[in-house]
């Protein structure tokens, strides 16, 4: 009898071509709130920060650990995200299920006024 196996999300949303603080900290949040509900959560950004790895085999094992995924958290991005996704539409191809960032997240800047 195999180990049970444990549900695991991979955090989707939009990556700069320069990595930000700002990404860095929009992922991790996401990544901590993963590991709140016990899931196993990747994070992208641990492969494409890994100063050890070409970017393309960054790439390779993102898409690795997407197909061996039950499931996406898709960040709250813009439309033009959704769109050009390539990471989106393997996960539709894939039938993952895909959980949707609440749009009140706190590593938002909102402004009351």
């Amino acid at each position: 009898m195999q180990p049970h196996k444990k549900y695991k999300i991979y955090i989707l949303g939009n990556i700069p071509p320069l990595i930000t603080i700002e990404t860095i900290h929009k992922f991790s949040y996401a990544e901590s709130q993963m590991h709140k509900y016990s899931v196993k959560a990747f994070n992208p950004l641990t492969n494409l920060l890994n100063p050890n790895l070409k970017k393309n085999d960054a790439f390779k094992r993102n898409i690795h650990e997407l197909t061996d995924s039950n499931a996406i958290y898709l960040l709250d991005e813009g439309n033009d995200f959704y769109t050009h996704s390539i990471e989106l539409k393997l996960a539709f191809a894939l039938n993952l299920t895909i959980i949707h960032e609440p749009n009140n997240t706190t590593h938002k800047n909102i402004s009351v006024e």
